[in-house]
């Protein structure tokens, strides 16, 4: 099931970027968590889930099938967003295994795209369930900007020893813009380390990031209003956490108005720079000190900051406790632990801090 028409999508398509080394990764939604947040999602019966799960599996094998992917590959499930209860978590348990085992049964092998608060902790708690079947690839979404596959640090509910085996794909930032071959595009990032379409190659470097730069930078100078469209909208719907269909109509007026006047700025419902800075305050908390360095004898302010954003007692002095605390977050981060706080050391900080 898509929200749009194949387009250049075919199995010449699919044969052409293989040919020139791309790896492709064969994901199908359909219905949704009953408790998804997203509005306007058609969602899952939950006395019908196991039945649900398997017609989308045949679905889904059709068109792989129909794109000339045949038994043998990968196809993820996305399962969006969810704020799970017991019986919304055990129907999509429920779908997910009937996904998997039919998907298995037509000789294909099966994935789950999800957070790890939800779908990967649910799918985790089920594993060994009796007639739980797992799929044998998951996908999580957690934009923190680290490039591995594990997130037990962040989800305790989501293990390491669970999917351990080149299982896993992270989806670790998003609403990028980058260039590749001369044609700019909008794209979410992944870390690979599952099946996928294609054969294994060396990983593409991507453009030089900066830690100055965040998902919103591209679009400081975009102007929205009612009528827009396009790869612009989808991000600032994304970040306003409204329905995302990439036109700017009266559900994203709204929800942009909301904003604005919870910012205390012009409630004109534009999305002018001062909203894509706000935005970008909102959820890069410490972007203003990423351009500073502190270190073990600092004192003032921004030392204050940085120990709450570390979660320890703010005593405005960056003596060794403070410089312990930042070595262990630049080793979670599997950076040099210096203890010195610059540039790429704020944003792993400001990855953990609870939002």
């Amino acid at each position: 099931m898509r929200a749009c028409g194949d387009g250049n999508l075919s199995a010449s398509w699919v044969a052409r970027v293989r040919a020139m080394g791309w790896r492709l990764i064969p994901t199908y939604v359909g219905p949704q968590a009953r408790c998804v947040t997203q509005s306007g999602l058609a969602t899952i019966s939950s006395t019908a889930a196991s039945a649900q799960g398997t017609a989308n599996a045949n679905d889904a094998v059709s068109r792989a099938r129909h794109f000339g992917m045949g038994p043998g590959t990968p196809i993820y499930y996305d399962m969006e967003g969810c704020s799970p209860s017991a019986s919304c978590s055990r129907t999509v348990t429920n779908f997910i295994s009937a996904w998997t085992s039919e998907l298995h049964h037509l000789g294909y092998t099966s994935g789950a795209y999800g957070n790890p608060g939800s779908l990967m902790t649910d799918m985790s708690r089920s594993a060994a369930s009796p007639g739980f079947a797992p799929p044998d690839n998951v996908w999580f979404a957690h934009w923190n900007g680290l490039r591995n596959t594990s997130d037990q640090s962040s989800y305790p509910g989501f293990p390491n020893n669970q999917w351990s085996h080149r299982q896993r794909v992270h989806q670790y930032d998003g609403n990028l813009y980058q260039s590749w071959g001369g044609v700019g595009v909008s794209i979410d990032a992944d870390w690979v380390d599952a099946t996928v379409v294609g054969t294994p190659g060396p990983v593409a470097k991507p453009p030089t990031a900066s830690p100055a730069t965040t998902r919103y930078t591209p679009y400081k100078g975009v102007v929205l209003q009612h009528g827009s469209v396009g790869a612009a909208v989808v991000v600032l719907q994304r970040a306003l956490r409204a329905t995302v269909d990439g036109g700017f109509g009266p559900l994203t007026l709204a929800v942009l108005v909301a904003f604005e006047k919870q910012q205390k700025i012009p409630a004109n419902g534009i999305a002018n720079r001062l909203v894509w800075d706000r935005l970008e305050a909102r959820d890069y908390p410490l972007i203003a000190y990423r351009g500073l360095t502190r270190r073990q004898g600092s004192t003032g302010g921004v030392v204050v900051v940085l120990q709450r954003a570390l979660r320890i007692a703010p005593t405005a002095v960056f003596g060794p406790t403070t410089t312990a605390a930042v070595k262990a977050i630049q080793a979670k981060a599997k950076m040099t632990q210096t203890g010195v706080v610059s540039g790429w050391t704020w944003v792993a900080i400001e990855n953990r801090m609870p939002r």
